[in-house]
């Protein structure tokens, strides 16, 4: 067997810098939000302890450092993993317009399955919830603290540049290398939506973000760039801030939305069918994707 085939371990060991990176930079920019809020927390006479900590993030100085050190993360992750992408693994590759990448076909079928993979998410969430309902909560009251209080500044770091910091660190760089080390495709759309979803370090986000990154990773392979797995995140991104609200003062609102997931799930993996049958673009010459 030729030694081209051999599995390069310096570059599996490579795939997993980013996520260590990441969480670095993530913890950095937490930090003082963490500390202005128990700050705060200790003005109210709140005792803090491990089990609570992150309600700090709650109070109002705390949210306006949350969400200035979130945007500084996710432009310092672009610029990082942007550069890092383009001088490592980028060399000797064709570069792709974005006529190329964005045709109407290629936007329809990721769009709609990144959709419906959103509304299968919502719907196992909800069946879990009725089983589990504790872990649910907890993470439904993290996740309300995990947003900075600007909302305006917040959703352009939720939708746009957070997803575009997540794709350059998991489906480009990450990917990447996991790709260079020869390993087979499945284990490296696994592995990277595995870190993935490491990444996200609570249990419940975890399983359910390593799933989503399971699907950009098939993304990724299928139409060989990360525009479109950009595309795709920014489009669920967006989905979880607008669409639920809309249900909310409905009248059975909780019963539409369900059905409104499951006719976005059932759209999705008829999407997802005709993208698998698809020829793996990344297969058929170097393709370069940013």
């Amino acid at each position: 067997m030729s030694n081209n085939k051999k599995i390069n371990v310096s570059d599996i060991l490579m795939s997993v810098l980013p996520l260590v990176i990441m969480l670095i930079l993530n913890t950095v920019a937490t930090f003082p939000a963490l500390v202005i809020g128990m700050a705060e927390a200790a003005e109210d006479g709140v005792q803090i302890t491990p089990d609570n900590t992150t309600a700090c993030l709650g109070y109002p100085k705390a949210q306006i450092a949350l969400t200035i050190g979130f945007l500084i993360y996710a432009i310092i992750s672009i610029v990082l993993f942007g550069i890092w992408y383009k001088k490592a693994l980028l060399k000797n590759q064709k570069s792709l317009s974005n006529k190329e990448v964005f045709t109407g076909k290629n936007i329809i079928l990721a769009g709609v399955s990144a959709l419906g993979l959103w509304g299968f998410v919502n719907i196992a969430l909800t069946l879990i919830s009725m089983v589990f309902p504790d872990p649910i909560d907890a993470f439904g009251n993290m996740m309300e603290n995990s947003v900075g209080s600007n909302i305006i500044i917040s959703l352009f770091y939720g939708c746009i540049l957070g997803p575009i910091a997540e794709e350059l660190i998991f489906r480009a760089v990450t990917y990447g290398y996991l790709k260079r080390s020869k390993l087979n495709i499945i284990a490296v759309i696994v592995i990277q939506g595995i870190l993935f979803g490491i990444a996200h370090m609570n249990l419940v986000q975890s399983i359910y973000a390593s799933f989503i990154g399971f699907f950009y990773g098939f993304l990724r392979y299928k139409f060989g760039n990360i525009r479109i797995t950009c595309f795709a995140h920014i489009l669920n991104n967006t989905a979880a801030f607008f669409l639920e609200p809309l249900f909310i003062n409905l009248p059975f609102g909780e019963t539409l939305f369900f059905i409104f997931c499951a006719i976005l799930a059932v759209a999705g993996i008829v999407a997802s069918v005709f993208i698998a049958k698809m020829p793996a673009a990344s297969t058929e010459k170097p393709v370069a994707d940013i």
